[in-house]
């Protein structure tokens, strides 16, 4: 059921870039992760790690399905996404992924 939410906004948003912290946020309000975050020592840090990480680089982006911009930075791992699109690789995929088997 998530991930038919987050492949139908996928879906729409199309090859339009889409900011990441807002994406965090508006996937937090929705999924009512709010209080996943609450004892954490920095929750907005927390989300973003966990989308950007667990969604975005190891899954969306690893199999193309996803192109995206970082801030500029001496070291790649100061480096922070700043948006992202889909590719049309990527709009394929999601659209075989709602289809029923």
């Amino acid at each position: 059921k998530n991930q038919r939410f987050i492949w139908n906004y996928l879906l729409q948003q199309a090859e339009q870039w889409i900011d990441f912290l807002v994406f965090c946020q508006s996937l937090q309000t929705y999924f009512h992760q709010e209080n996943r975050y609450a004892q954490s020592y920095d929750p907005d840090h927390e989300l973003h790690l966990d989308i950007q990480y667990g969604l975005l680089e190891r899954n969306l982006k690893r199999f193309g399905c996803i192109s995206a911009e970082y801030s500029e930075s001496e070291h790649t791992w100061d480096k922070k996404l700043i948006r992202f699109r889909s590719t049309k690789l990527g709009l394929s995929a999601y659209t075989k992924g709602l289809q029923s088997f």
